[in-house]
């Protein structure tokens, strides 16, 4: 049995595993047409009180645009240079009035410090959806 399948498999796990993978797609991980993510913009919303609402409804539809258009990248397990790639093409092409609402949006969360920073540390934003389990 692998480490993960022991640890979804225990019972003291469960309030966990379903606040992580919530069956309504709002948890520290959400899914889209592509693949699953961490939810960074879900937690510049409870992180930012300002203007973190206004970032993360202008950065999710950004991250769904970059995986609809790279999707070919992530089912061949492409290099994160080439998916880097394939996003930055992107984001001067199809999703580009996407990229345009996140540069509009989001320039104090993207600043040194910002709440893009903090919410890039998986822990940090696993506790800030699901508390730290002690």
């Amino acid at each position: 049995m692998t480490t993960c399948q022991a640890w979804t498999g225990t019972s003291t796990n469960t309030a966990c595993y379903t606040c992580i993978f919530p069956s309504t797609n709002a948890g520290a991980v959400v899914a889209d047409s592509a693949s699953e993510n961490f939810n960074v913009a879900g937690c510049i919303a409870l992180t930012d009180t300002s203007g973190g609402t206004a970032c993360a409804q202008a950065l999710q539809p950004l991250e769904e645009c970059d995986d609809v258009a790279c999707a070919n990248c992530f089912s061949t397990m492409a290099s994160p240079t080439s998916i880097s790639q394939c996003q930055t093409t992107a984001e001067t092409g199809a999703c580009a009035s996407y990229l345009s609402q996140v540069d509009s949006s989001c320039v104090n969360d993207f600043a040194d410090g910002g709440a893009v920073n903090t919410c890039s540390n998986v822990t940090y934003l696993l506790n800030r959806f699901c508390g730290t389990g002690g």
